[in-house]
């Protein structure tokens, strides 16, 4: 059923396609590969060791082939709802804790754009699966 105007999952495939590309597939290639003098520009990086932060590229890519192939089941389960929830709502959760703190004032605009784009993304991510998990198995 999956890919058809019937389909009753089209929403949720959208989000999570957009969600594997840009908070996957883009975010992870950026934390893994942009030089640091780039990441210093955008306020992104600091100091110290890149390490940590070539980690969670790499977790954000295994994370956007999560979404993708969640997007192409033809049945979403209760078990990967639920899954897609609670890892968007944390990593909302860790980017509005990060906002509250204000240690996202070192950002530049571009880092600023970038961040409000995650937020609203992982919101999105957060809330469509919820209408789902009900219905399912």
């Amino acid at each position: 059923m999956a890919y058809t105007l019937g389909d009753p999952f089209r929403s949720l495939r959208l989000i999570l396609r957009v969600n594997g590309f840009f908070v996957g597939v883009v975010l992870g290639l950026l934390l893994l590969f942009a030089p640091r003098t780039l990441l210093l520009t955008w306020g992104i990086y600091e100091s110290g060791p890149l390490w940590p932060l070539r980690l969670a590229g790499a977790s954000q890519i295994g994370l956007g082939i999560f979404f993708f192939l969640t997007a192409s089941q033809d049945y979403l389960s209760k078990l990967t709802l639920v899954t897609t929830v609670v890892t968007n709502s944390l990593l909302a959760i860790v980017l509005l804790v990060a906002y509250l703190q204000q240690e996202l004032t070192g950002l530049s605009t571009v880092g600023q754009v970038l961040f409000v784009l995650l937020f609203v993304l992982c919101l999105l991510g957060a809330v469509t699966p919820l209408r789902y998990v009900r219905g399912s198995d």
